[in-house]
């Protein structure tokens, strides 16, 4: 039960900011950046399957263990990390267009 609760706790906060965050950031800095490559139209399919998965991870490798440990540092560690992660695959593929090596390809 503890896990079902953290995990539609993650649900909530992590849907809830990652739309705040691509709210601000989309117009800002991946729409100049990725331009054309940039999706004009939402998969929702894809990303429905992203907002149930990733807070299982959270619940599995963040909350979990600080459950059971106690250790909320630890957590918050565990949390960074986590974001760092997430944080630098939408980096890459917001450079990518400019990277050298394979380069993302619009959808047609």
């Amino acid at each position: 039960m503890a896990l079902a609760l953290a995990y539609g706790c993650a649900l909530i906060l992590f849907v809830g900011l990652d739309f705040v965050w691509l709210g601000t950031m989309t117009p800002r800095f991946y729409k100049p950046t990725l331009g054309d490559v940039l999706l004009t139209d939402v998969n929702l399919k894809a990303a429905a399957a992203f907002y149930l998965f990733y807070p299982i991870g959270l619940v599995i490798f963040v909350i979990a263990p600080a459950l059971k440990s106690g250790d909320v540092r630890g957590a918050l560690v565990m949390g960074a990390g986590g974001a760092m992660s997430l944080a630098d695959r939408r980096l890459r593929v917001a450079i990518g267009k400019r990277a050298p090596g394979p380069r993302p390809v619009p959808a047609q």
